[in-house]
């Protein structure tokens, strides 16, 4: 049985819901989104935002498959204005997991949308659409994917997996994929039409928390300037480029340039460790985004120099959303998705796993206060018009209108 519109439920671990009233949706349209990344708060922006438009469901483990969000995890309450399905993660076997749930809510939600976002060689993609065609046989199934590179297992494990992916591609009705290299990956690796994929970013960016600081008073001559990285310490990330290129720059130039590191990772030790050597470097522990929202805030230039590898370059560049947002002059490496985001002159796009081209981009724009205003205002702008939390909600509510109709 269906909940009636304006009601918000959440099941912990399949027992029985309870219920506090919420807006009431514009249309009625229904849509289930299978995902464990709206387990934290600020990512919960997005679910709140779409349920603007659509009673939403959203079904996931009680727990992150990963430990990148582990430390900001802050499980829905009643109060939102979305309705939570949350079951425990029963691990298959090594990275393959399910969530402990025979219908997935399926049965007493009654979806017309089922978003799934998990890449379709995944168990719990497959266990949606199991679970569509045994209680929402009329549903739509459509699916965000992220990655832009394909990992081939060697082996027979190589033809199962390429044959379980190509099929579950060709299943769906609408793809949503996170950036322009996404698209072009499932068209060319799994034949996925290419009328049926609509590029949109995963998260949209909450504008009004991350936003410039009122009245932020301009670097003199010979203040510090201070470069920022928020994200993950790892060594795919860049991190090891970016502090050689401030290292660089500053010997070079002799720009006062100081480099805070916000995030946590395997290179957080090694990491920390140089930062109590060097008086212009320091690593910062995760913060919640609010702290993250005046870390950036406190920052000059902005830097995501991630890497390139044979099965991983950026696919998701959200802190880079947020930096544009809160107005900070940014450079990306040309890795996944950044060069998508910086490419029309909304930053600087330097080559991945080269400190000397990021050294010569800090230059630039360490000397050039102008340049980095100007840089600063066109990305704001750019981040409200695109990714914004409601601007990513609506092309979202599109695709399921377009899927529905079949256009």
């Amino acid at each position: 049985m269906r909940p009636g519109p304006g009601v918000l439920m959440v099941a912990v671990c399949g027992r029985a819901p309870y219920e506090a009233t919420s807006e009431k949706a514009e249309d009625g349209l229904r849509v289930a989104i299978i995902s464990h990344v709206y387990l934290t708060r600020e990512n919960r922006k997005n679910v709140v935002e779409l349920a603007k438009h659509a009673d939403v469901n959203v079904v996931s483990p009680d727990r992150a498959l990963y430990d990148v969000f582990s430390g900001l995890i802050d499980l829905p309450a009643a109060n939102e204005t979305c309705l939570f399905s949350l079951y425990p993660l029963k691990r298959i076997s090594g990275p393959v997991y399910f969530l402990h749930s025979g219908s997935l809510s399926f049965d007493r939600f009654g979806p017309d949308i089922v978003h799934v976002e998990y890449d379709p060689w995944s168990a719990i993609f497959w266990q949606a659409l199991y679970c569509r065609a045994r209680y929402a046989k009329e549903a739509k199934l459509v699916i965000t994917v992220k990655k832009n590179t394909y990992r081939r297992y060697a082996g027979p494990a190589r033809w199962v997996k390429h044959a379980i992916a190509k099929i579950g591609a060709r299943r769906v009705d609408r793809i949503i994929a996170a950036s322009k290299k996404t698209a072009d990956l499932y068209v060319r690796t799994f034949g996925v039409p290419r009328r049926k994929i609509t590029v949109i970013h995963h998260l949209g960016t909450d504008v009004s928390l991350f936003a410039p600081e009122p009245g932020r008073r301009r670097k003199r001559g010979g203040e510090s300037l201070v470069v920022g990285y928020c994200g993950r310490l790892e060594a795919h990330k860049g991190i090891l480029d970016l502090l050689a290129a401030v290292e660089q720059c500053r010997a070079a130039t002799g720009a006062n340039l100081t480099l805070k590191c916000l995030g946590e990772g395997r290179l957080w030790e090694r990491l920390q460790a140089r930062a109590r050597q060097t008086e212009w470097f320091h690593v910062l522990p995760t913060v919640l985004p609010a702290g993250v929202a005046d870390f950036l805030k406190e920052t000059d230039i902005f830097v995501l120099p991630s890497r390139v590898l044979p099965d991983h370059e950026e696919h998701d560049a959200h802190a880079l959303l947020e930096a544009l947002a809160t107005g900070v002059a940014s450079i990306g490496a040309r890795s996944g998705i950044i060069p998508e985001i910086l490419g029309d002159g909304s930053g600087l796009l330097v080559e991945p796993g080269s400190p000397d081209s990021l050294a010569a981009a800090l230059s630039t724009l360490a000397g050039d206060e102008i340049l980095r205003d100007s840089l600063g205002r066109r990305g704001r702008k750019k981040a409200i018009e695109l990714f914004s939390l409601e601007a990513i909600a609506r092309r979202k509510i599109q695709v399921y209108e377009d899927a529905l109709h079949d256009r």
